[in-house]
């Protein structure tokens, strides 16, 4: 079972993609990211390229990111991390998931001039 760790969301359960094709990042290794990045995440545009189940992005949005993208090309991990943005709500910020190859997407959100403060990357 994964939940947000801390912040506006903090305890709230997130669903999990079926199957094996998502492996969730530890809570303690979540913990720990969080703890590191934590003088940054305040406005911070942060983007989850190989999302799952949204945990990553969610957290950071719960601990203050103002905006968040979240890209992962399974079908039912993207409908599992809407359910979990249902679930959690945006945190204040904006949170835009799309279902596409992340080496595609951040390519066409760098040539449309986008920035971010945190790029975070761990393929399954």
């Amino acid at each position: 079972m994964t939940r947000i760790i801390a912040g506006r969301s903090g305890g709230r359960v997130l669903a999990s993609p079926r199957g094996d094709g998502v492996r969730p990042t530890a809570a303690r290794v979540r913990q720990t990211l969080f703890d590191i990045l934590a003088p940054r995440m305040r406005g911070a545009a942060f983007l989850d390229a190989c999302a799952g189940s949204g945990a990553i992005g969610l957290e950071a949005a719960s601990r203050g990111a103002s905006r968040v993208v979240m890209f992962d090309v399974a079908h039912d991990a993207v409908e599992t991390i809407r359910a979990n943005v249902r679930i959690v709500g945006e945190g204040g910020g904006r949170i835009e998931v799309h279902r596409r190859d992340a080496r595609i997407g951040i390519r066409g959100l760098g040539q449309a001039g986008e920035r971010f403060d945190v790029i975070f990357v761990d393929p399954p």
